[in-house]
């Protein structure tokens, strides 16, 4: 019989670190793709954003047990940059959204008057 080494299982802590290094990655690049003034990278970057949120919570409680203060600084920073991404989707779209209210009533005005009446 042969025999086989067994690997040490990681501590709480560090794999605790590992998610919350993975939520930073996340955070930021959900942060850069909520940057571009494109529709679609907004879409793909929300799924960067859910992972960010829940492995930055899921390592900050890990690491606040464990008692790791690099785990959760980077947590917190995973989290902070998530949270930086959608406030900016809130006040792009919201400012986005103002234009085009403001806009409406000329654009209406426009359409109405051409099509409404025939050129010679």
């Amino acid at each position: 019989m042969a025999l086989v080494p067994r690997l040490p299982m990681p501590s709480p802590g560090r794999r605790d670190r590992l998610w919350a290094t993975l939520s930073l990655i996340a955070g930021g690049l959900w942060l850069v793709l909520s940057l571009t003034p494109f529709f679609l990278t907004t879409l793909v970057g929300l799924p960067f954003a859910a992972l960010a949120f829940v492995t930055g919570w899921w390592a900050r409680r890990g690491s606040a047990q464990t008692g790791d203060p690099a785990g959760r600084a980077r947590a917190n920073w995973g989290l902070g940059l998530g949270c930086a991404g959608c406030a900016w989707q809130l006040i792009y779209y919201s400012l986005l959204a103002g234009v085009l209210a403001a806009a409406a009533p000329s654009l209406w005005d426009y359409f109405r008057q051409f099509f409404g009446t025939s050129t010679p």
